[in-house]
């Protein structure tokens, strides 16, 4: 069975733009890709079949073999480490969206920049649910951050101080900083409950990849044009 995730149909979507997309009996939509889907009224077909969710509920038994190609099934919650990672990966996504909602009146771009980010956060989730592979972030390279290094646990660019306080866009900086300290949070969880480092853990990289990510955004919301990056 080959599970399709959203970072898939991303990466298709921007070579091409689709309005339909078809699963084969071989294949699996995680629910992160079939929200891509639904959230671009893109058609699913299975096997070459259209298929419609509202209308499998009340029709005939004959159209069993279609639905059960697409019905989802309850994540596995029997597994306690599983539990504590999906309830701090949810926890963590609505902290992007608060941020994100927060910033809508101080800076859009910077608010689309989070919320853009919040979907790279949601998709670990899929890791937990299906066991799926995550595609590596786009990395824009800076002096200090580069694709070398982009999936490595680096230290913060620079520490955040009381003195961050002062410019008029220090609360943009604080709220950024909130969020990287997060995803170090969720660092620690998996240290915790797994015996590799968690750059060695399938969701390693990827918490790696938004925390430097969030130091770039950090850095460009002081207005940093030159990377700020201590060595």
């Amino acid at each position: 069975m080959k599970f399709i995730t959203e970072d898939d149909l991303r990466a298709l979507y921007r070579k091409d733009a689709f309005t339909d997309f078809n699963v084969t009996k071989d294949e699996k939509l995680t629910p992160g890709a079939r929200q891509f889907l639904t959230d671009r009224r893109i058609t699913i077909l299975a096997d070459g079949v259209p298929t419609d969710t509202t209308e499998s509920s009340t029709s005939t038994f004959s159209q069993t073999s279609v639905t059960e190609t697409v019905v989802e099934p309850e994540p596995a919650v029997n597994d306690w480490r599983t539990m504590r990672l999906r309830s701090e990966l949810t926890s963590i996504t609505n902290s992007f969206l608060l941020i994100a909602c927060e910033l809508q009146a101080r800076d859009i771009r910077l608010s689309q920049s989070v919320a853009a980010l919040e979907q790279d956060v949601a998709a670990m989730l899929t890791v937990l649910d299906d066991g799926v592979s995550l595609q590596d972030l786009d990395c824009e390279e800076c002096h200090g951050i580069t694709k070398a290094n982009f999936s490595s646990p680096l230290a913060d660019c620079f520490a955040i101080t009381s003195e961050h306080m002062l410019p008029p866009n220090g609360k943009e900086v604080l709220l950024l900083n909130q969020l990287r300290c997060s995803m170090y949070r969720f660092e620690a969880i998996l240290a915790e409950l797994y015996e590799e480092t968690p750059d060695e853990n399938r969701l390693g990289i990827r918490v790696n990849q938004i925390r430097n990510i969030l130091s770039q955004m950090i850095c460009t919301a002081l207005g940093g044009k030159e990377c700020q990056r201590i060595e």
